[in-house]
């Protein structure tokens, strides 16, 4: 007769060997939606759901297992039950989740497309919520432009709205997916007044920092930050015509830090000229989103550019960015159970299409 220990032993073994399905499926995935082989994936999908109802039928075994009551039996025996009570409930969990997996990758086959920035552009704003906005901002940032930063051509701390900016963010998020699904990302707001802005990015990006001119706003950015407990974001206050760390991040935002359009220029050009290849720039000229004339790089879409790639690749990551999720990133980690081997699929997946 087959002992309980030796069934949880047995379903470990099946998940163990699920494993390499699982990762072979999520190669795929991460794929651009252009290069992506729906043959292969719907090959690659049956190959592992050939293994259901084997995992079913364990999971049959391991449903009669009942939850052990401290009270008769040692502490010993009692955690030794425990333990493959536990195991038996993480193995059921990752069972019931099959259907809802196998929906995830099905979207792939055939994602629905949603644009990077809708027209008309920017979209209808709520009035509240830009009241709201605005009076945050100068919360954050009581401070007067300091003289020396009037003298080198900066604007005083204005703000493109949140509205527009979320949108702005959400697609250079979903660019920056459509380039890499599994990597952290770092976002730099080039002229961060109050650091607001940076703030409002931590909501998409793994690391958000501040550049910022002026001694008094830098300032005022830091004590926001802190208050506000934005750890992992840092102000640098440094002149953004020789900052020598845009390599750094992975997407750069600027919104009109220079009065001129020449000093605008030179700073374009100093972002474009030392930044990484593939560097996401997002770079609105006004609050409808329009784009300055004259800026020299290859045109996602709207005031969103990417650099050192020709404009056909960047005509090509644009319709792959479309079939990214309009969502935020759910990583496996982020779920309340232990994904196990649905782990590959679940962090390559649920970046591409809309549920």
């Amino acid at each position: 007769m087959t002992s309980v220990m030796q069934v949880i032993d047995i379903a470990n073994e099946k998940e163990r060997a699920l494993i390499p399905l699982t990762e072979e499926i999520a190669r795929i995935l991460q794929e651009p939606a252009s290069r992506r082989d729906p043959r292969q994936l719907g090959d690659s999908w049956a190959k592992l759901d050939r293994m259901r109802p084997e995992m079913r039928s364990i999971g049959n075994a391991l449903r009669k297992i009942e939850k052990p009551v401290r009270a008769r039996m040692t502490a010993a025996a009692y955690r030794a039950e425990r333990q493959a009570y536990e195991r038996a409930r993480g193995f059921l969990h990752r069972l019931r989740e099959w259907d809802e997996v196998e929906r995830l990758v099905r979207r792939h086959v055939s994602p629905r497309r949603t644009p990077l920035l809708p027209a008309p552009q920017p979209t209808r704003r709520d009035a509240l919520l830009t009241q709201i906005y605005e009076a945050l901002h100068r919360l954050a940032n009581p401070a007067v432009q300091d003289p020396s930063a009037v003298d080198r051509g900066c604007f005083a701390d204005i703000a493109l709205p949140i509205q527009p900016f979320d949108l702005l963010l959400s697609a250079a998020y979903r660019v920056a997916l459509a380039q890499n699904p599994c990597r952290a990302l770092r976002f730099l707001d080039v002229g961060c007044g109050g650091g607001t802005k940076v703030f409002a990015a931590t909501r998409y990006f793994d690391r958000a920092d501040g550049l910022e001119l002026d001694p008094g706003y830098a300032d005022a950015a830091r004590q926001t930050l802190e208050k506000i407990g934005a750890s992992k974001s840092t102000i640098n206050q440094a002149d953004a015509l020789t900052f020598a760390s845009y390599a750094d991040y992975n997407v750069i935002y600027f919104y009109r830090p220079l009065r001129t359009e020449a000093l605008l220029e030179a700073l374009e050009q100093r972002i474009i000229e030392t930044a990484r290849p593939g560097t996401i720039l997002v770079a609105p000229h006004d609050a409808s989103l329009t784009v300055r004339p004259g800026l020299h790089c290859a045109q996602v879409d709207g005031p969103i550019f990417v650099t050192g790639i020709a404009q056909a690749e960047a005509d090509q990551l644009r319709q792959d960015a479309e079939a990214t999720c309009t969502k935020i990133l759910g990583r496996s980690t982020h779920r309340s159970f232990d994904a196990g081997y649905w782990e590959p699929i679940l962090d390559a997946a649920s970046f591409s299409g809309d549920e």
